[in-house]
């Protein structure tokens, strides 16, 4: 077992009633792992407080997660990082001030999986009451959290950044990629949803945002499939996939049961 402490970001509307909605979690393990989680979204903010300004919102959150990301990364790689607490971190990024935005106080507690357990902070503390219109029974990073685990043994993991794909018409954010040539764009998806209705339609969607980033510059997809256990949900996951393979853009598919070739594959790529 190893010890965490984690930090909880709250929007607090107003200091004097009290009243506040939590919007992100960041955890520090012993061995050093640093993840966080932020929601850019602000359904329930605004079901709550109707001022809130959306793109605000979604803006600060998207920084704080880059940020919280590469310093996952700098602590991985053993830097310097590593020596400062979780306040000192969070405190770093966004310091104490008189903003709707304030860190809780920290709390600690015991896992085997620290990256597991802050996925499931994340969505007990910040998701757990939004109504979401494509429930999961488990999402997209916690199947990138299984396949990772096989990459931060040879630690891999640090060699991944962030990178935007831009067309005339439309741009889209990746947080898992590698360049060696062309970019390598690694997209965990999880299509264990609640309704198996939904498979084929998330399949749909991730068809449609390849073609609309056809005229981007080179790249090549990497959809890192989650375990399903169902055979009803399997055979939907199979159409899923027929969808996929329909992308005119280079791609790959790894299966959860086999996440030792992302590692394996990995590691070619980057001592290529």
């Amino acid at each position: 077992m190893k010890k965490y402490d984690y930090i909880i970001l709250k929007y607090c509307h107003d200091s004097i009633t009290g009243e506040f909605v939590n919007v992100g979690v960041i955890l520090l393990s012993e061995d050093r792992y640093l993840g966080a989680h932020f929601n850019s979204r602000y359904t329930r903010i605004k079901q709550l407080f109707s001022a809130v300004e959306k793109e605000n919102h979604r803006q600060l959150m998207g920084y704080l997660q880059r940020r919280f990301n590469t310093l996952g990364i700098e602590a991985e790689d053993q830097l310097p990082i590593t020596q400062r607490s979780i306040n000192e971190l969070a405190h770093s990024v966004l310091p104490p001030d008189d903003s709707a935005y304030q860190w809780s106080n920290v709390e600690s507690g015991f896992t085997l999986s620290p990256e597991n357990e802050c996925i499931h902070l994340f969505n007990r503390l910040v998701c757990h009451y939004e109504n979401k219109k494509e429930k999961t029974r488990r999402g997209d990073d916690e199947v990138w959290s299984s396949f990772n685990e096989e990459l931060r043994k040879k630690k891999l993991s640090v060699h991944l950044k962030e990178a935007k794909l831009v067309t005339s018409d439309y741009a889209y954010n990746f947080h898992k990629t590698y360049k060696n040539g062309k970019l390598h764009l690694l997209e965990a998806l999880s299509f264990d949803l609640e309704e198996v209705s939904k498979i084929t339609e998330k399949a749909v969607r991730w068809h449609g945002r390849a073609s609309a980033l056809q005229a981007a510059e080179p790249h090549e997809f990497w959809f890192l499939i989650g375990n399903v256990e169902s055979e009803k949900r399997k055979r939907e996951v199979a159409k899923a996939l027929n969808i996929l393979n329909k992308i005119d853009a280079p791609k790959r598919f790894i299966q959860e049961s086999d996440k030792e070739a992302l590692s394996d594959q990995l590691e070619s790529l980057i001592s290529s």
